[in-house]
């Protein structure tokens, strides 16, 4: 197996989701594609799915971050599902949550606002 290959294997699920996520939105601001509906066709995914990732730009620019930064150290139970859950939530508490979920690989504070039921899922 070449390096190349072998860096592909590493690289977590949730990572890959979100640098596809970064092209959708770089063809977006280009122009190259006018609507998300352009990228499904383009990339054969539902308009679903390509909001879907398209929303985890919500995130706060540190989970974010994070997220694509993961080797195949990172968290094996991270996925798009979850980061997704967090995405309509303020920042700060976004940050707190995936704190209290990942303190060993992610070490920020902020404060926690109020939680709501979408959030305590995340926790769970």
């Amino acid at each position: 197996m070449r390096p190349k290959e072998l860096d592909e294997l590493l690289i977590p699920p949730v990572a890959k989701a979100l640098a596809l996520s970064d092209e959708f939105q770089r063809l977006l601001d280009s122009g190259t594609v006018k609507r998300r509906a352009d990228l499904a066709r383009r990339f054969k995914l539902s308009r679903a799915r390509v909001t879907q990732l398209l929303d985890l730009h919500k995130l706060h620019p540190d989970i974010l971050d994070f997220v694509r930064n993961l080797s195949g150290l990172g968290p094996r139970d991270l996925s798009v599902r979850q980061l997704r859950l967090l995405c309509p939530l303020p920042h700060e508490q976004q940050l707190s949550l995936f704190e209290a979920r990942y303190p060993e690989f992610f070490n920020v504070t902020g404060s926690t606002g109020s939680e709501s039921a979408r959030a305590r899922v995340f926790i769970v």
